[in-house]
């Protein structure tokens, strides 16, 4: 059995390269660039407003002038090929490029009418209110997007109005859910006594499916050959291979056996942790398998914990790891001394960390309400109300 920072050290020390590919702009969401994106133009392209309202020249406003007479009128689209003399102004609408001669734009709430004339009735307006100057934003071959960014929403819209429709992307793996057991069942007419609705590939798949990583799962029965021959069948399908239970020391646990006879180097098995201590990693020229427990809660701390941030990674990731915060208990806390680190679920009061009800392996729902995973080290067994704990953020 091997410590979580050992676990943690021997799956970033293996690296699994998953090529690049160019994609449509509007297929990419959730990739990783692959390279540095310049922008091919400055942003905004002109001068523009960021208001509804009038622009005019802030020199027409000397000696407390307040009138100004309105000579065109200029709408978002239009090209805004309009001089502008001294005492003028032009009606203008939000995203509207300004006209020649105007460096200003008074809110419409802050003017009044009066026939072919404005009265601005805002005293302290400032020479450059509500302009987006052109270029403000970002300048022709400037630095746009980094290799490694996320192409989330923000990014996606961001490359999109620099005109920028196809993009450089990190590959995403191929990833194959095994699901061992006799006692699963997804059908409410089979759940007889000693069954239970399976829940860890739905579980897994919804976690893949959340960074852009397509995948699916199927039940296997707890039987070697059974195991074995599915592994024998996915292993060249896909990249990794996720195989939750039979991994403990139970009469029915064949995953490390079925690895091992598929040729797979098992780099380690059992970390000293609660829960997941079970887990396994191994690895097979260019694949890698991951033997999970069975428990679903266990499941899922071991999946945001060690193999998501390795696939995060493989994808291009620039911030693969959990975000770590620093925080502090909201109450005190005791836990057994068993000299293991303990992951719990947890929530943010305010500024305070606060461990929730169930913390059993097999209990989800603690973690389906926490937005927070604390770490309790092997040492830290009875805290007081506000000693500092270290947590993560839950993705």
């Amino acid at each position: 059995m091997i410590r979580v920072d050992e676990a943690k050290k021997l799956i970033a020390g293996n690296n699994l390269d998953l090529g690049k590919e160019t994609l449509p702009l509007d297929k990419a969401a959730n990739k990783f660039l692959a390279n540095n994106i310049t922008s091919p133009i400055q942003h905004p392209l002109f001068h523009q407003t960021a208001v509804d309202g009038y622009c005019f020249n802030f020199k027409s406003l000397d000696n407390n002038c307040l009138d100004l007479k309105l000579v065109a009128e200029i709408k978002a689209g239009d090209k805004g090929d309009i001089q502008l003399s001294p005492g003028e102004c032009s009606r203008i609408f939000t995203g509207a490029p300004i006209c020649d001669g105007a460096d200003t734009i008074v809110m419409q709430e802050d003017v009044t009418i009066h026939g072919d004339k404005i009265r601005i009735t805002k005293s302290d307006i400032q020479i450059g209110a509500n302009l987006r100057k052109a270029g403000e934003q970002i300048k022709e071959g400037e630095l746009a997007l980094a290799k490694g960014t996320m192409l989330n929403p923000a990014a996606i819209g961001f490359l999109a109005s620099l005109g920028i429709n196809k993009v450089r992307v990190f590959s995403s793996p191929k990833v194959h859910i095994i699901i061992t057991g006799n006692e699963f069942t997804t059908k409410k007419k089979d759940l007889l006594h000693g069954k239970i609705y399976e829940s860890n590939g739905k579980m897994l798949k919804a976690g893949l499916n959340k960074i852009g990583v397509e995948t699916d799962y199927k039940n296997c029965s707890d039987s070697f050959e059974q195991l074995s021959n599915s592994i024998k069948h996915h292993e060249n399908l896909v990249d990794i291979l996720l195989i939750t239970g039979g991994v403990s020391v139970g009469d029915y646990d064949f995953t490390r056996s079925a690895l091992e006879a598929n040729n797979f180097d098992i780099i380690f098995h059992k970390v000293c942790q609660k829960p997941g201590k079970p887990l396994l990693f191994a690895k097979k020229g260019d694949k890698f398998a991951f033997g999970l427990p069975g428990n679903p809660r266990a499941v899922l701390i071991c999946f945001y914990y060690y193999i998501l941030p390795f696939i995060r990674n493989a994808m291009g990731d620039s911030n693969a790891d959990l975000l770590s915060i620093k925080t502090s208990l909201a109450h005190d806390y005791k836990r057994k001394d068993d000299g293991k680190v303990h992951f719990l679920a947890g929530n943010m009061c305010g500024r305070k960390a606060e461990v929730l009800f169930g913390q059993g392996s097999h209990m989800l729902k603690s973690l389906a309400e926490s937005n927070i995973l604390i770490k309790l080290s092997e040492n830290e067994i009875q805290l007081k109300d506000g000693a500092p704990v270290n947590a993560y953020l839950i993705p």
